[in-house]
């Protein structure tokens, strides 16, 4: 008897946990298409829970806990695909002597973020990334998961992402790493920008040239900023640093 009871509840739990899934995910796209329209500041918990169609104002609240929760959620939904690009590029790579150059190595970086597209043609991810990447009380959490995610630095040491910065860290000796991670988060956010810039032209049939020659352009400009050498002032402040 107490064996079929149990059964019987299993196959009652079975569709619950489903729909709660099913829930979730549905919260975590409406979540980044509205960060995306309006910012992160811009889209509240409660927000998000309505008009993802759910009857209960605070499911967003009890499904993420609160909007980090909800973000950090949203990164483990889109990292997957973007690791799984980025380390095919570097897999390409194998059984050569040499370090990728710079060039090759931006291109492992940033070029998989040009194919986060829907089915409708814009970028929502894109989008919602540039979102992140410019909000002020996210940029000043470093020691977070979400601070190492901003600077290029997942908390998995093999992940594709990792090894792509730290290969670029070691070639680029002369310049102080702290300084290679920043310019490839500044350089990250012009990259969406411009992403999204080619989007909006579409509208309007005005874009010049065709998107692959765009992203072309714009991954020759970033390896050219991100290899720049420092100047003897930024080189004299971190040597000033190290010897404290």
């Amino acid at each position: 008897m107490l064996e079929a009871t149990t059964t019987v509840q299993r196959r009652r739990q079975r569709p619950t946990r489903i729909h709660a899934q099913t829930t979730r995910m549905h919260l975590l796209e409406v979540a980044e298409r509205l960060f995306a329209e309006h910012g992160i500041e811009g889209a509240s918990l409660r927000a998000i829970s309505l008009a993802a169609g759910q009857s209960n104002s605070v499911a967003a609240q009890y499904h993420f806990g609160n909007k980090i929760g909800l973000i950090e959620a949203i990164f483990q939904m889109r990292t997957p695909e973007v690791e799984k690009r980025r380390a095919a590029l570097l897999d390409k790579m194998k059984g050569k002597d040499a370090l990728p150059d710079i060039r090759t190595l931006v291109e492992v970086l940033f070029l998989p973020l040009t194919q986060m597209v829907e089915l409708d043609g814009r970028n929502i991810y894109a989008r919602f990334l540039q979102h992140f990447l410019s909000d002020s009380h996210l940029l000043a959490i470093r020691s977070h998961p979400l601070g190492r995610q901003r600077l290029g630095l997942p908390s998995d040491g093999n992940s594709a992402t990792y090894s792509a910065v730290e290969m670029m860290v070691r070639q680029l000796p002369n310049i102080p790493e702290i300084v290679v991670r920043d310019r490839i988060v500044i350089q990250l956010r012009s990259f969406l920008g411009a992403l999204l810039h080619w989007e909006a032209a579409q509208k309007f049939d005005k874009h010049p040239w065709p998107f692959e020659i765009m992203v072309t352009d714009q991954l020759d400009g970033i390896a050219t900023v991100i290899s720049m050498p420092v100047s003897s002032a930024v080189k004299d402040h971190f040597s000033a640093i190290a010897l404290l």
